[in-house]
């Protein structure tokens, strides 16, 4: 059976695959059609090293809603314009206040940051650089903006998946990895 790789980055691309979470354990599932995976569920809280594991999060939806009617951050189109790991939030916000919860990287004004905020609780949004500079050009500090994110966070686990492939000699290869990150 050809595999075709780019079927399964298609597949994993959309889900967002923070370091917890249903979208984390289904990306799991499908790395386990090519490799099979035995799991090792680790419960939040567990101390690991220097590191705790956090609550599990998942994010359902979010976008920022223009005066004008518009969404614009949509979590449908791309992932990676919500903070991972942000607290629900539906409100209405100035575009003040807004702008304290935007974040871009000037440096790469057509890139959407990655940004994570696993242990404490806030919210946010990403957005290319470009795209913020175009919006200060037509909204001004009392102008109101609704910001929704559907997510919540609790208690779970982070999922590890290990295997063991058996080679032709009895010397041991170690690759580690992470799906986490985009």
């Amino acid at each position: 059976m050809k595999v075709i790789m780019q079927e399964y980055f298609d597949r994993l691309w959309p889900l967002n695959r923070s370091i917890t979470g249903k979208d984390y354990c289904q990306s799991l599932d499908i790395v386990s059609e090519l490799v099979p995976l035995n799991y090792i569920d680790v419960p939040s809280g567990t101390l690991c090293h220097n590191w705790i594991i956090p609550e599990t999060w998942n994010c359902r939806n979010a976008w920022i809603t223009t005066p004008d009617g518009e969404h614009i951050c949509p979590f449908s189109v791309n992932n990676l314009h919500v903070v991972g790991y942000s607290t629900p939030v539906s409100m209405e916000i100035s575009w003040q206040d807004l702008q304290e919860h935007i974040y871009t990287v000037p440096e790469l004004p057509d890139a959407v940051p990655y940004i994570t905020s696993y242990y404490k609780k806030t919210w946010g949004f990403c957005m290319p650089h470009n795209q913020l500079l175009d919006m200060q050009k037509y909204y001004s500090a009392g102008d109101l903006f609704h910001a929704y994110i559907d997510a919540d966070l609790g208690p779970g686990i982070v999922r590890l998946g290990e295997t063991i492939i058996p080679g032709k000699t009895d010397k041991e290869i170690m690759l580690s990895t992470y799906m986490c990150h985009p």
